[in-house]
């Protein structure tokens, strides 16, 4: 039983030093930086996106996730409502090999998805907010403040409370 409650301690441990394992984060954190490809192969940060004055919504998925496309008509729907307040980063992560920019791009037109889609080749974005699931979902205000960060699909319904929240 000691050994159980060590581990368990431990692993929490470890979750609560990771970015995106906690149900919502603090709104004194602020945000980390990272860097991703655009659909054009061009350098964009989550800082660019933050200098725009807008919150930012990054979604980590993968074409191999069942998760990720079930949530992603519902990402688009939101995308399409709140585009002109709020920044989108649907991020694929294909720097571990498992995805390639190509099936990604394939899927994404296949579907008639309109939001922005942007490439984590070196897995530098992944790291950053320690993700180790997918999807996983940040939000970060227009101070830079992280908002949330979970792993696991966000509801359509969710994900637009949380919004107003921080538009408001």
């Amino acid at each position: 039983m000691k050994r159980f409650i060590s581990m368990i301690a431990a692993l929490l441990l470890i979750f609560s030093l990771t970015g995106c394992v906690s149900k919502e984060s603090s709104p004194e954190a602020s945000y980390k930086d990272f860097t991703v490809y655009d659909y054009s192969n061009e350098k964009v940060s989550l800082s660019d996106k933050l200098n725009e004055g807008k919150p930012v919504v990054f979604n980590y998925w993968t074409t191999w996730c069942p998760y990720c496309l079930d949530e992603m008509p519902d990402f688009d729907e939101v995308y399409a409502e709140y585009k002109d307040r709020v920044t989108f980063m649907m991020i694929d992560v294909n720097g571990g090999g498992n995805d390639t920019i190509p099936e990604a791009k394939a899927y994404i037109e296949e579907s008639g998805y309109s939001f922005p889609v942007y490439f984590d080749t070196d897995l530098s974005a992944t790291y950053a907010y320690g993700v180790g699931s997918f999807p996983t979902t940040g939000i970060i205000d227009a101070k830079g403040n992280l908002y949330y960060c979970q792993a696991g699909m966000l509801s359509k319904d969710r994900l637009i409370t949380m919004l107003e929240d921080i538009l408001n």
